[in-house]
């Protein structure tokens, strides 16, 4: 079965509020900057596919520097979280990164999750390295 990268994002956030007052919003809003810890549950949704060889052929395309790197460490760990302070370096290394070979229409795709993740700082996107479809690793 060939490996597939897929791109999750925050999709939702669901908080505990059933003991929480209206009038402590800033407590639920500092919750939910804490995470999980204190029983905020992210919720990942789906929003890109691209097999693997594709990916990594344009990884390895990009700049020596932070943003190859960590988009390299996907194949090290199987997984990558890219938070805001990661989206613009990676952005601005994948400048011109729809020519490079393996590249496709995902790039652009890609590149808009990163703005995303730069205009919301909060939110973040999960990269998984699968064997398909049917690959339930957790």
């Amino acid at each position: 079965m060939s490996q597939t990268v897929q791109v999750y994002r925050l999709s939702a956030r669901f908080v505990d509020e059933r003991d929480a007052p209206p009038e402590i919003e800033q407590l639920k809003l500092y919750t939910l900057a804490l995470g999980h810890h204190i029983g905020v549950v992210d919720c990942l949704s789906p929003v890109l596919t691209v097999p693997a060889a594709d990916f990594f052929q344009m990884v390895r395309h990009l700049p020596d520097g932070p943003a190859r790197n960590k988009l390299e460490g996907l194949a090290t760990w199987g997984e990558i979280e890219i938070r805001h302070d990661h989206a613009r370096v990676l952005r601005a290394a994948m400048s011109g990164a729809d020519k490079a070979p393996g590249a496709g229409p995902w790039v652009e795709d890609f590149v808009s999750c990163l703005q995303a993740v730069e205009r919301t700082p909060a939110a973040y996107l999960v990269v998984r390295l699968s064997e398909g479809p049917g690959d339930h690793r957790r």
